[in-house]
This record gives structure tokens, C-alpha cells and sequence, in this order.
């Protein structure tokens, strides 16, 4: 809920931030590999909250890390939010995840070190919250 009101208080994305946050779901479902329901539900909620279209095949941008990292500070937030939770919503962090983290800190895309995601996603499975 809260981070559901999170997303409501935030402005309307325009048309190529849209793609971008498809982009961060898509990201964060090929870093699993593995369908958590928890995945779809927070996929659901924010494509719905920002009316974000959906197509049958979506690849991610070439440009993905560096077009993110160009973004709006707001916006980057909002995806470094998204990944975070993707990462944390299956209670595990696998090493394909950890490298990808290391590849997103370079982009300065997220700060969290792929130790400190590790950190926080026990937090999150003992209840203590994400962020």
C-alpha cells in the first residue's frame, strides 16, 4: 500500500519514460528468469497507474542503462525503486542479479552495492521494509 500511494503521488510519465518503465519491469523479469506472482503484481500496478500500453513482445532498448541514466532524478528514483523491489519480492538475489547490479552502479543508476541489495532484501523478507 504504501508504495502503491507512492505511486500515485507521482507526476504522469511522459511517452518515452512509459517505455523506460516497461523497460524496468522487463529488466528486472529477465534477471529472475523465474514467474513470482508478486512480479505480475507489481508489474500490474504500475502499467495500470501509469498507463503504460502493453505489447505482446517486449524487447528493451539497446540504450536502456544510458538513456535511465540521462533521465529525471524523480524518475530515476522511481526505477531504482522498482528494481529494488523486483530484486527483494522472490526473498533471493542470484549472482546473474548481482552482476547486473554492478553493471547498474556504473550507470549510476542505482547506488546500492550488490552487497547492500543483498542486505536489504533479507530486511525485506524479515518484514522490516524495503527502503
Amino acid at each position: 500500500d504504501f508504495f502503491r500511494e507512492e505511486l500515485q503521488s507521482h507526476r504522469k510519465l511522459n511517452d518515452k519514460e512509459k517505455v523506460l518503465i516497461y523497460d524496468t519491469l522487463q529488466y528486472v523479469a529477465m534477471s529472475k528468469r523465474d514467474y513470482h506472482k508478486n512480479h505480475y503484481l507489481l508489474s500490474k500496478l504500475i502499467l495500470e497507474q501509469f498507463e503504460v500500453s502493453t505489447v505482446k513482445n517486449h524487447i528493451i532498448s539497446k540504450e536502456y542503462y544510458k538513456e535511465l541514466s540521462a533521465s529525471e532524478n524523480d524518475f530515476k528514483l522511481l526505477n531504482e525503486k522498482i528494481i529494488l523491489l523486483g530484486f527483494a519480492l522472490d526473498g533471493s538475489l542470484s549472482g546473474r542479479e548481482k552482476k547486473n547490479i554492478r553493471e547498474l552502479n556504473k550507470f549510476k543508476i542505482i547506488s546500492q552495492s550488490p552487497e547492500e541489495v543483498k542486505l536489504l532484501v533479507e530486511k525485506f523478507v524479515y518484514g522490516k521494509g524495503l527502503l
